[in-house]
């Protein structure tokens, strides 16, 4: 995310968001990572969310350029690219701000 230079990278955030997320979840389930493997993974993914929702959602000038004017594409692309990360790591001090604003949207 931080080394991308597309101007609309958040209709192509749910994969990897997503992805990441739900790979995680399924080893964690299969006990296939150590704590160590997981808390860095975790840090990786929630990392990513908060400057992806740090950029697109929190920064008015971004959201009112590409979110605001679409109502459709990228406001729900966006709100599900941080809604599972949302629920996937709930301990997360931001998690309840994605997802509500996924929830929202």
């Amino acid at each position: 995310f931080a080394s991308n230079n597309v101007w609309d990278i958040n209709i192509r955030m749910p994969g990897p968001l997503i992805g990441y997320t739900t790979a995680w979840d399924f080893l964690t389930a299969a006990d296939a990572l150590s704590d160590e493997e997981s808390a860095t993974i975790e840090a990786a993914i929630t990392g990513v969310t908060q400057a992806f929702y740090d950029t697109y959602v929190r920064d008015d000038l971004v959201r009112d350029l590409l979110l605001l004017p679409a109502q459709n594409n990228h406001p729900l692309r966006t709100g599900a690219a941080v809604g599972v990360p949302a629920l996937a790591f709930p301990d997360h001090p931001d998690a309840d701000d994605w997802l509500s604003f996924a929830i929202s949207e």
